[in-house]
Order: C-alpha cells, then structure tokens, then sequence
C-alpha cells in the first residue's frame, strides 16, 4: 500500500501530529502532479469534525500536511482556481513543448 505493511502504518501513526493521513478515515484519492510520492488524501468519516477535508502526504519523505479544510467542496474550489491559473499560463506561453502533459 501507500505506506508499506501495518506496522510502518502504525508507527507513522504514531510518529506525525494529529490529525495525519495514516489515522482512520483518511482515503488516498490521488497523486499530485504526475509524481507518485505524493498523495492527496480526504477524510471520509462523516462523524469526523474534519470530514472533507484534504491532506498531502509524501510517502517517501514522509511529510503530512493540511491541504484544505472541510468541506471538501473547498478542494474543489482550490483545483478550479489552480486549473483556470494553469490554462491562463499555457496559453500566454503558447508553447506546446508541454502537450504530454494535457
């Protein structure tokens, strides 16, 4: 899995600040950018004072960061204004050196 076996999950669990990715509740539901070390992860639990909201786990660091807090409707809205920002930049670059990676 993302962290290894159980008994390096429980250390992490253990070892970060609370909350962390490696507490229950916390799904992966991607990587960032196309590097598979880091994690998005958001937490599920909807008895959970943080449902919806999104950490950044690197799993080869390891560091475990907030993201963005509940709703999980503010990670969209954090994605919306970084894709507008990311097409703005390519189209005043207009260089299409980067298609791999649209």
């Amino acid at each position: 899995g993302i962290y290894g076996d159980d008994e390096l999950l429980e250390q992490l669990r253990e070892e970060f600040d609370t909350p962390n990715c490696a507490e229950e509740g916390w799904e992966c539901i991607g990587t960032a950018d196309s590097d598979p070390y880091w994690c998005i992860f958001v937490q599920v639990n909807p008895k959970s004072e943080l449902f919806g909201a999104t950490r950044i786990f690197q799993n080869n660091g390891p560091d475990d960061n907030d993201l963005t807090p509940p709703p999980f409707s503010n990670f969209l809205n954090k994605l919306d204004e970084f894709l507008i920002a990311f097409v703005k930049h390519r189209e005043e670059r207009d260089d299409d050196d980067d298609d791999e990676y649209f």
